[in-house]
This record gives C-alpha cells, structure tokens and sequence, in this order.
C-alpha cells in the first residue's frame, strides 16, 4: 500500500511536470524523452520494492493422476510459457457485461482503458444477466471455468462462504424496505465490480442453476474452504460480467460482439465496471 501511495503520488508529480513543458512550448521529442526518464525512475521504485523481474523461471506443477512435482524440461520466459504451455485464443473469449442503464446486445468500448498503447480499448458486450448466465452455464457444464467480476462485499455470510440476497433481514430490523433497482445502484455507486473469482460449479434442477460454486482466491480460512456458494438472486444484483470462451455463446451473441463499439467516455458510468481492484 506504501509503494502504491507513493508511486502513485510521483505519477501524479511528472504529470504535472510534462504538462507544465508543454505549455511552455517544449518540442514532442523532448516530452518523449523527459517520459521515459520518469518511467525509467517509477521502474527503479517497483524494483527497489519488488526486485528486478526475471527474464526466464523454471515451472513446476503437479501431474492431476499423481503427487509426484513435474519439472518441464526447459527454463521459460513468460512470452514462451504462454505459446508454449497456455496455448489459448484470448481473442476467442468475449466480455459479457450487465449494466441496465445501457441498451443491450449492443457493443460498448470504454475510451482510453487499454493497458498497452498500441492494442484496442476493451469492448464489452452489454446482455441480459440471463444471457450471462446461460453461457456460464455451459461453460461449466463442458468443466471449463468462468472468471467473473463482481461486488463481494455485498450479502454474504463469510464464515459459510454463501452469497445470498436478504440473507440478513435488515427490512425486519428497522421497519423499512430497502429497495433499489441494480441500474440505480450502479449509477449512484453504491455497487461496484471490486473483486474478481471464478465460477467452478454449479447447482441445477431440471437443467437450470439455482446456485453456484465459486473459488475465491483469499485462501482456505475464508468462506467454505476457500469456496463460496452463489445463489442466483445474488448472481443477478451484484455479478457485473463474465469473460468466456465464443463457443459458449450462441451465434447471436456472436455476431453481437463483432459489431462496431459504441464509444464511451470515461465518465459513463459503464467505465466504472472495468475497474477492477
């Protein structure tokens, strides 16, 4: 939290710097210059924290048939351990999102979120929860997780791991309703996608899921064992979006996704559901 205070703060110092340069006419290649020379100095902090990154690691894991530690046979650097070991399409995976406030089956991209200079903003496809929750469905069905994000601090019991909505009856308590719709919430704040987990299992009765199987990565003392029950009606209020696999979608949701982004500012309040901590 120190180092993320302080880098943040210098962050914030060289903007200003640059912005000062230029208005005082200094020429781009001189900007240029001057930025890396502080991106070469937020580096040494994240090193003098954090230490120098490895350029190759040795990956062990553990067979599923057996206990026994396997080594692959080769040093890898990460680039390598992706091609080689991952092996995936990560442009074959969509972003479902749910945000009322938004027309749905409509492609939305959220201006200036990408992380890396020259690759496209994130687009999100905008759908029913019930659309995100079909394809999530047979996503795990097919045994293939479903990385989702959410608002965890919302319903839940933790000592039991079980997300569940009016699990505690403050209605009853104070003698008053506390009714909102999720367009609403979304757009005064009041919830927020902080925290991503992911769907492992789930729970159906004549085919439909009533409540699901989540691993979280706050370790064994946390929840059930480290895992967590979702019933549905806490999957529809405070579950924003999922990213999934295209051959769990249905050929409509498809065509959806490849169209044209619509554009969004980044004060929409859709923005705020990229921003995960």
């Amino acid at each position: 939290g120190t180092m993320n205070h302080l880098i943040g703060r210098k962050v914030m110092e060289m903007g200003l710097e640059l912005r000062s340069l230029s208005r005082d006419g200094a020429f781009e290649k001189e900007l240029r210059e001057r930025k890396e020379g502080m991106l070469a100095e937020v580096y040494r902090m994240l090193v003098l924290n954090l230490g120098q990154p490895p350029r190759e690691f040795t990956w062990r894991y553990e067979k599923s048939d057996s206990t026994d530690i396997a080594t692959y046979p080769e040093p890898l650097t990460p680039k390598a351990f992706y091609e080689e070991v991952i092996d995936i399409e990560l442009s074959a995976y969509v972003a479902l999102f749910n945000y009322p406030g938004k027309d749905y089956y409509e492609n939305y991209a959220l201006e200036m979120s990408r992380n890396i200079y020259d690759r496209p903003n994130l687009a999100l496809l905008n759908v029913p929860i019930d659309s995100i929750k079909a394809c999530a469905l047979r996503s795990i069905l097919d045994s293939t997780a479903v990385w989702f994000a959410c608002d965890v601090g919302k319903e839940n019991y933790g000592k039991e791991g079980i997300m569940m909505l009016d699990i505690y009856n403050y209605d009853l308590i104070y003698g008053t309703e506390f009714e909102m719709a999720k367009k609403d919430l979304i757009e005064l704040g009041m919830i927020t996608p902080n925290h991503a987990m992911a769907l492992v299992g789930v729970d159906t009765v004549s085919t439909r899921a009533t409540k699901w199987l989540v691993e979280n990565s706050w370790g064994e003392d946390d929840g059930d064992s480290g895992m967590w029950h979702m019933y549905n009606d806490w999957f529809d209020c405070y579950l924003f979006g999922a990213v999934i696999h295209q051959k769990y979608l249905s050929d409509e949701l498809i065509e959806f996704s490849r169209k044209d982004p619509i554009l969004l500012p980044p004060w929409d309040p859709m923005y705020a559901l990229n921003h995960l901590e």
